[in-house]
Formats: structure tokens, C-alpha cells, sequence
């Protein structure tokens, strides 16, 4: 039996986070949570270790989903895919230097995750 693979995601925009939840299940991860700021990501990150967070850039709270990114490679090295509906410059020179990251724009299909995933080389945890 194959392990699924643990996915925090954080969206603040609920019809988003319900559809990429619904999908991400569909394909076979686990979404272990949907949160919708970058504190309370943070915060998740302290107590359970997801194999992977899909994290929205633009968040409601202090934190966006970069500074999150930033905090929680404090915690640990979880991949990240980032969401996004801007492809500034300024925004990915932010994200640049960080590993076992990949920017996706919206509208994302359920095979740019599972490319990014791949690209990663993670196996789920089990845990």
C-alpha cells in the first residue's frame, strides 16, 4: 500500500483552497490541514512536519507566504510550492536562493504539482 504524501496547504481564499484541496486529494496526497495565514503555517510547522506545503504567496495575516517560507526553513527543510498570480521580479528575487522550492502561477493544474513534486525527490514520511 502506498503511503500518501502529507500536504500543508495555505490559501486564504477559501473557494482556492477548497478546490486545490479537492484536488490534491483526488491525486492522491493527503492534506493534512488548510490554513490561510502564514503565522498560523509557521505555527503547524512547530508541532507536525508535513512532507510538503503548497503555500500561497499572498496571505492575509502579517506574514506572507515568503517570510512563512523563511520562518519555517528555521523548523525544517519542507519543500514549498509557491502559488502565486504575480510573477513579479521582485517577489522571486526574494525566493531565489531558498531550496526544494518552485514557483507555480495560478491557475495551477494538479500535474505542475505533481511535476514540482517529482522535481523535489521526496518520499512521503508515514508519520
Amino acid at each position: 500500500m502506498d503511503i500518501p504524501m502529507k500536504v500543508l496547504l495555505v490559501e486564504d481564499n477559501a473557494i482556492i483552497a477548497m478546490s486545490f484541496r479537492m484536488d490534491l486529494t483526488d491525486a492522491g496526497y493527503e492534506v493534512v490541514e488548510t490554513l490561510g495565514s502564514g503565522e498560523d503555517a509557521v505555527d503547524f510547522v512547530k508541532q507536525r512536519r508535513p512532507d510538503l506545503i503548497v503555500m500561497d504567496i499572498g496571505l492575509s495575516g502579517r506574514m506572507d507566504g515568503i517570510e512563512a517560507a523563511h520562518e519555517i526553513r528555521q523548523i525544517d527543510n519542507i519543500p514549498i510550492i509557491f502559488a502565486t498570480g504575480y510573477g513579479e521580479d521582485i517577489m522571486m528575487d526574494r525566493i531565489q536562493n531558498m531550496s526544494k522550492t518552485a514557483v507555480l502561477l495560478k491557475p495551477i493544474s494538479i500535474g505542475d504539482i505533481r511535476d514540482a513534486v517529482e522535481s523535489f525527490e521526496i518520499q512521503p514520511s508515514g508519520n
